[in-house]
């Protein structure tokens, strides 16, 4: 059968549990109200090299904001204005470089975390999936990362204003949702790090029956739930689940 995991999108969406916000050097885009709860809302707050540029550009003047907590990377893309900024006297932010090359700035990130407050099980990451293509398989590879890196209690979700995604790993995963989901909503189930034997599901408008995932065979894309409020799935591999619809 497998290891048997659950997910409650209402609970993943209001952000319940303790968690760590990270910015990634990407445009911070979407809703000021929720991009504002995201940020003061977390028990820890992190941007990531150049991130740290896109957050304190997006703050503009404002004071009124916690600033981050945790300034990390290797420092290959944030100005030294800035870090001169956040190391000045009088500011809050530790700064750590993290110069190893062997992993990219989101992975050292999470390792760092974990170091200093390992209590923390949930990272929430801001991305966006459009631009340069290497940065987005980039924060794809640091989900499988995370599970040996950190440990199988760990959950790294990456969110922009619209989706939401996650690694699901091999088992049987129930996902449960407020029904009907408003508005358009798009699921993928992409078989990120190999082909996938067999996977099967319930709760979606089109559901697998023992099938395999592979690219050049089947991938699950534009799919949607059935709006029964769970959705079942039974994989032998790991796959990246992707939520277009529910994002900040």
């Amino acid at each position: 059968m497998g290891t048997k995991y659950s997910w409650n999108l209402s609970k993943i969406r209001g952000r319940h549990d303790p968690y760590a916000a990270i910015i990634l050097n990407t445009p911070i885009i979407g809703d000021e109200a929720q991009i504002l709860s995201f940020w003061k809302n977390a028990s820890l707050r992190v941007t990531v090299d150049g991130g740290t540029d896109r957050w304190r550009n997006w703050v503009g003047g404002r004071t009124d904001l916690p600033e981050p907590d945790l300034i990390c990377g290797d420092f290959d893309s944030v100005s030294s204005d800035t870090l001169e900024f956040f190391t000045s006297e009088g500011r809050r932010s530790v700064v750590v470089e993290t110069p190893d090359q062997d992993y990219t700035d989101f992975t050292k990130c999470l390792m760092e975390v974990k170091k200093r407050r390992p209590e923390l099980k949930t990272f929430f990451t801001l991305v966006q999936n459009s631009g340069r293509l290497d940065q987005i398989f980039a924060n794809i590879e640091t989900l499988f990362h995370a599970s040996s890196l950190l440990g199988d209690d760990y959950l790294v979700y990456l969110m922009d204003n619209e989706s939401i995604s996650w690694l699901l790993r091999p088992g049987i995963h129930c996902i449960q949702y407020d029904a009907p989901i408003e508005g358009q909503h798009y699921v993928g189930l992409i078989p990120i790090e190999a082909p996938v034997q067999s996977c099967t599901s319930t709760g979606l408008k089109w559901n697998l029956s023992d099938q395999e995932l592979a690219f050049g065979k089947l991938v699950s894309t534009s799919n949607e739930f059935d709006q029964s409020g769970e959705c079942v799935l039974q994989s032998s591999g790991s796959i990246l689940f992707t939520l277009q619809g529910i994002g900040l």
